[in-house]
């Protein structure tokens, strides 16, 4: 059984991914983080921190994770955008 690899991804292309995903930022201003919640998954959040560095491996599964994606999913996501 092969895994699907993750890509290696910046959080800023993650935040765009994500948005056009339908998921909506709503952060507090002067925040730290964004915050985005997704109008048809209630209770899912995903907090994500601004910049532009790539993601680590266990940030980007705990991302997958918070959203309630696949991994598959996630990179077909990401690969969309």
């Amino acid at each position: 059984m092969s895994t699907i690899p993750l890509p290696i991804v910046s959080k800023r292309d993650v935040h765009r991914a994500l948005l056009a995903d339908g998921w909506v930022d709503v952060s507090r201003p002067r925040s730290d983080h964004f915050m985005l919640e997704h109008p048809d998954r209630p209770g899912r959040r995903i907090r994500l921190s601004h910049g532009s560095k790539p993601l680590t491996k266990p940030v980007i599964n705990h991302i997958i994770e918070q959203g309630g994606y696949t991994r598959e999913s996630f990179v077909a996501l990401i690969d969309r955008t």
